[in-house]
């Protein structure tokens, strides 16, 4: 098995590769950010092609959105077969506890995934 599992022995700060084989591959997810005090939530594509990498913000969205869950529909750019890649959600705190952000069902479309560790 690949990837990352939230089971013992638990490892603090373990990441997972993947590798995406298709050029018009999307990432669907939902978010949810309300409140007065809200913060902000980036969503980055972290690239990694024989040791060289690069980070690219996907989404970037900061303050109250309202109480509504919103879609994110985003193109994931590969450039070449042997690119590994990984997804990073990055969520800030606000000015105060009066706020919360959730991210909920991320899918992968028209993407073949192949899972690294």
């Amino acid at each position: 098995s690949s990837g990352i599992n939230a089971e013992w022995p638990l490892r603090p700060g373990e990441t997972s590769w993947m590798v995406l084989n298709n050029d018009n591959c999307h990432i669907f997810f939902w978010y949810h950010m309300y409140g007065i005090q809200m913060g902000s939530l980036e969503f980055k594509q972290i690239t990694d092609n024989s040791g060289q990498s690069r980070t690219d913000l996907l989404l970037q969205k900061s303050g109250n959105q309202g109480d509504r869950w919103r879609e994110a529909n985003l193109p994931v750019h590969v450039s070449s077969p042997i690119e590994r890649v990984k997804f990073q959600f990055i969520g800030e705190v606000g000015s105060g506890y009066e706020a919360d952000i959730a991210i909920d069902d991320i899918v992968y479309d028209n993407c073949d995934v192949q899972m690294l560790n």
